[in-house]
């Protein structure tokens, strides 16, 4: 399996969990769909990463941000 998602034929899936609880993780999202081309199709999926998983089906999934939780 290639260890770059580009390496696989596109269209790809950017799963992106994070949630914009302030102004740094807003820009953070903001550069992120800046730099995703034509190809790529996100899901925001901040609670439910099983259910964007189904509903990637077999198309190449890039999953983003694991550890991000609620604001403290």
């Amino acid at each position: 399996m290639p260890r770059n998602i580009q390496a696989l034929a596109p269209p790809w899936i950017y799963i992106a969990t994070g949630q914009a609880f302030d102004d740094e993780m807003c820009e953070r999202i903001a550069e992120h769909r800046r730099r995703r081309g034509d190809d790529w199709r996100a899901i925001e999926a901040p609670l439910d990463l099983a259910g964007a998983l189904a509903e990637a089906g077999s198309t190449p999934v890039l999953v983003d941000c694991l550890t991000c939780g609620s604001p403290t």
